[in-house]
C-alpha cells in the first residue's frame, strides 16, 4: 500500500461515517421495518417528513432506488412519459430503469448551463392529450445538478416550474441528492426550497457522510402507499435497518451547516485552477462543493483530460484524485469534509506542475489519445 498523501477529489460519496454515527450504529434500538416496527427508522421518517414538510418519507437503500420508487409512483399507469434534462443523473447514470422497470417513456429537453430548463422548453415538451402520444405524468429537475457543476436551481425558478406543473396536472419530482447543498447555498430551508415538489429525493451518503442511505419525501397518503410497496418489488425493504438509519438522523441534524465549508474549498480550487496556463475553470459556476473544468485549447496537441488526470493520481509527492466526465472533455472535482484547505493547496500545486510538464515535455498527442472512453 502506497504511502504517499492523497487528495481525495473523485466524490464525496467518499465520506466517511463520524465519530457519532459510529457510536449511534452500536447502540441504535431496532426493529423489523418490514413489519413496521423499527422506532429509529419510524422516528427518523417522521422527523425528515416534517423538516421537508411533506406528509411521509421512506427511508431507502439509495438515491437511484428512490427517484426510480417516485417514478413508478407518479407513472403507475403503462403509457406515461417523464420530462427531463438531457444531462440528468436519471437521465444519464441510472440505467434507464424508468424505462425498464417503470415502463415509461423519457423525453429530454436542454439542460441550460446553470441546470435549469426552460421553462418554455418543458411547457412545449408536455404532451397534448391525444391517442398518438404518451400522457405527460412527471418533470424531474435536479438540484444541485451534478452535471452542470453543482449548479443551484433557485426558489423563484422552482415556483415558476412548479406552477407550470400545476396548470397541467403533471407531477414535479426534484432529483435532490444534494439538494441540503442547495438549500445552505441559497440560505433557505428544503421545506421552502422544495415546497413546489410532490416528491424530494434525498441522498443520505454524499457530504452528510452517512455510509448509505436515501428518503424519498411524498405529499400525499396514497403517494406513500404506493412508493412502500414499490420499494418492497425492488427488494428495497429492508429488517433492523435502524443501525444505519440512525446515521441518516445524524446526517439531516448534524451535518448540514458544514457544507458551507465545501462550498468555500471548492471555489478556493476553481480560482486557483483558472490561475494556471492552459487551464479552463468557470469560477462564477462553482455554487457549491463541485468543480468542472477543463483545458484550454492551446494545450490540445499535448494534453487530455484523461492523461492529465493521470498524471495528477501518480507521482510520489501527493496523489490528487479527480474525474473524466463527459467522455473526457472535462474533469470534476469534488470537496467534501475530509477536504480542508490545506489539500486545496496542496492539490492546486500539483495541477500547476503537472501542467508546466505537460505543456513542455509530453509528447504530441497522436489519434489514440483522442479515443472517447466511458468516464
Amino acid at each position: 500500500m502506497s504511502n504517499t498523501p492523497t487528495v481525495e477529489l473523485r466524490s464525496d460519496t467518499f465520506t466517511q461515517p463520524t465519530s457519532e454515527m459510529r457510536r449511534a450504529m452500536a447502540e441504535a434500538e431496532c426493529g423489523d421495518d418490514v413489519w413496521g416496527l423499527d422506532p429509529t427508522v419510524n422516528a427518523f421518517q417522521k422527523e425528515a417528513a416534517e423538516k421537508f414538510g411533506f406528509h411521509s418519507a421512506l427511508y431507502l437503500p439509495t438515491a437511484t432506488m428512490s427517484n426510480l420508487v417516485a417514478m413508478l409512483v407518479h407513472c403507475e399507469k403503462r403509457g406515461s412519459e417523464i420530462i427531463l434534462g438531457d444531462k440528468a443523473h436519471m437521465h444519464i447514470y441510472e440505467q434507464g430503469g424508468y424505462s425498464t422497470i417503470a415502463g415509461a417513456h423519457c423525453r429530454t429537453v436542454p439542460n441550460q448551463p446553470d441546470g435549469t430548463l426552460r421553462l418554455e422548453d418543458v411547457e412545449f415538451a408536455i404532451r397534448p392529450f391525444e391517442s398518438h402520444y404518451p400522457i405527460t405524468r412527471a418533470v424531474c429537475v435536479e438540484n444541485t445538478h451534478n452535471m452542470c457543476g453543482g449548479r443551484v436551481l433557485g426558489k423563484d425558478y422552482l415556483e415558476s416550474l412548479g406552477a407550470l406543473c400545476k396548470k397541467y396536472d403533471v407531477k414535479l419530482h426534484i432529483d435532490g441528492s444534494r439538494i441540503f447543498n442547495a438549500a445552505v447555498k441559497l440560505g433557505i430551508s428544503v421545506k421552502e426550497l422544495t415546497e413546489q415538489a410532490d416528491s424530494v429525493t434525498l441522498c443520505l451518503s454524499k457530504g452528510l457522510s452517512a455510509p448509505l442511505g436515501a428518503l424519498l419525501l411524498t405529499r400525499t397518503e396514497a403517494d406513500a402507499v404506493l412508493a412502500h410497496r414499490f420499494r418492497k418489488v425492488l427488494g428495497g425493504n429492508m429488517r433492523q435497518v435502524g443501525v444505519v438509519a440512525c446515521c441518516g438522523r445524524i446526517a439531516i441534524n448534524e451535518m448540514v451547516d458544514r457544507l458551507a465549508e465545501d462550498h468555500q474549498n471548492a471555489k478556493m480550487l476553481a480560482e486557483g485552477l483558472a490561475s494556471i496556463d492552459g487551464v479552463a475553470c468557470n469560477v462564477e459556476a462553482v455554487e457549491t462543493n463541485m468543480v468542472r473544468w477543463g483545458l484550454d485549447k492551446k494545450v490540445g496537441d499535448r494534453v487530455t483530460c484523461a492523461k492529465l488526470v493521470e498524471a495528477l493520481a501518480s507521482g510520489d509527492d501527493v496523489s490528487v484524485k479527480m474525474i473524466c466526465i463527459e467522455r473526457g472533455a472535462a474533469i470534476r472535482a469534488v470537496t467534501h469534509r475530509h477536504i480542508t484547505s490545506d489539500d486545496i493547496t496542496k492539490a492546486i500545486t500539483k495541477v500547476r506542475k503537472v501542467m508546466e510538464t505537460a505543456v513542455t515535455t509530453w509528447p504530441k498527442l497522436t489519434a489514440a489519445d483522442h479515443i472517447l472512453t466511458i468516464e
